[in-house]
């Protein structure tokens, strides 16, 4: 079976950034699952999903990736009370392609493609990204 690193970050990664940014409005910002689903643009279902665990589950972020995911998220949470009428967060775009840059080059996901099962032995392609 063969899956682009983009799908493995569609698939995994991209849920546990979510994730991981829902727990830190939660927790360090304590916020309701309301604003958060406002804040991220998603639906307070999902906010639910996430803090269960049900979503963004299959994947652990190291220390250093969750450090840059909170810094992120206040970072978020701080334009949106400032600009909540026209936030749309796409300042922030740039900040989750660059953990996505790191992890590529971390192997990161090598690894979760061999967890997936599938062999990537010669394969440089996140490398070359």
């Amino acid at each position: 079976m063969f899956k682009f690193p983009c799908e493995i970050v569609i698939q995994f990664v991209l849920p546990a950034m979510r994730k991981e940014m829902v727990m830190c409005l939660k927790n360090e910002k304590k916020l309701k699952q309301r604003e958060i689903a406002k804040i991220l643009g998603i639906t307070d279902a999902a906010v639910s999903q996430y803090v269960k665990g049900k979503r963004g589950s299959k994947f652990q972020f190291d220390d250093n990736a969750k450090k840059k995911i909170k810094e992120m998220c206040v970072r978020l949470y701080t334009h949106y009370k400032k600009h909540e009428k026209d936030h749309n967060g796409s300042e922030f775009m740039t900040d989750a392609c660059d953990i996505c840059k790191e992890l590529r080059s971390s192997k990161a996901l090598c690894y979760l493609h061999k967890d997936l099962g599938i062999d990537m032995s010669n394969c440089e392609a996140c490398m070359d990204l």
